[in-house]
């Protein structure tokens, strides 16, 4: 039985390769959250909130802060082009989207 138990410890820390592999997926997160305030807020907004799914699922707990910020920018992001669209056409007569 000692013999075995040797052996068991020899097994590679799988949760230590995943923790530092679910890093990536928090850093990708953070960037494709910021991203989502500025260019295309539905699609960085969404591939923020799969990062952080997917590091969530991995075992980091930085994954549900990468999800909220996601959506939290994402809103921001398209309220921001909303106004940003409104002011353009109201008040300099230019359409960012056409209107037709």
């Amino acid at each position: 039985m000692g013999d075995f138990m040797g052996r068991v410890r020899q097994f590679p820390d799988f949760q230590g390769k995943s923790i530092r592999s679910a890093r990536w997926y928090i850093g990708l997160g953070w960037i494709f959250a910021i991203l989502s305030m500025f260019v295309i807020p539905i699609l960085f907004g969404v591939l923020g909130t799969v990062m952080g799914i997917i590091a969530s699922k991995k075992g980091h707990k930085g994954g549900i802060t990468v999800i909220v910020a996601s959506i939290l920018m994402m809103v921001i992001g398209i309220l921001a082009g909303t106004i940003l669209n409104t002011f353009l056409k109201i008040f300099l007569g230019v359409f960012l989207i056409s209107n037709a």
